[in-house]
């Protein structure tokens, strides 16, 4: 993806010639909404600095760079998963909708052994990260909604920078598919055809 701010002082963006035909249409909008959430942040950033330049103030000096640790970008990325989820639970108050009565959830003692879950951020729906206590991250599970009102499931292996075929990948595959194959009997349970 490509964004330009034009001289209008509106932002453009495009997606790689032929990409878009990947995409289902409500997650190109969810990219394209947060592509404009960030220039929005930009042009408000370029205006407070022209601002600041107009009225003679010292800028500080810039490029600082301020490293996070991954253990914080995750505590930001949960959080922003939290707020996009309680959003969306308002959204169904606002609709109207209910729960099913008889919805059975899934409980931590219902994952393998050592493994983890929180809530995580991803633009194409609710999103959950899956952590084992030695192996670390394993994956996250996206619940997409698609455009005809179905949901998708998407499952996502973490590999970091390792080899697919390296024996620490093939870990964390064997863990995962256990963790995905319990969501999947979940959801089998809750919603049978």
């Amino acid at each position: 993806m490509d964004g330009n701010i034009l001289n209008t002082g509106e932002f453009e963006v495009m997606l790689s010639k032929g990409l878009g035909r990947h995409f289902a249409e409500n997650e190109k909008q969810h990219l394209f909404k947060d592509a404009k959430n960030i220039a929005d942040l930009l042009i408000e950033l370029m205006d407070r600095r022209t601002k600041e330049e107009k009225e003679g103030k010292q800028q500080s000096s810039s490029h600082v760079h301020y490293p996070q640790s991954p253990r914080q970008i995750k505590k930001r990325l949960e959080e922003l998963g939290q707020a996009k989820s309680l959003h969306a639970e308002l959204q169904w108050l606002v609709e109207g909708r209910r729960l099913k009565p008889d919805l059975k959830q899934l409980r931590p003692e219902d994952l393998p052994h050592d493994v983890t879950s929180s809530r995580g951020y991803d633009h194409r729906g609710h999103c959950i990260i899956f952590d084992h206590k030695t192996l670390g991250e394993l994956g996250k599970i996206v619940l997409i909604k698609t455009h005809d009102g179905q949901m998708l499931i998407q499952a996502e292996l973490y590999k970091g920078q390792e080899n697919l075929n390296s024996p620490l990948v093939k870990k964390k595959r064997n863990v995962f598919e256990k963790v995905v194959a319990t969501v999947n009997n979940c959801f089998d349970e809750n919603f049978p055809d």
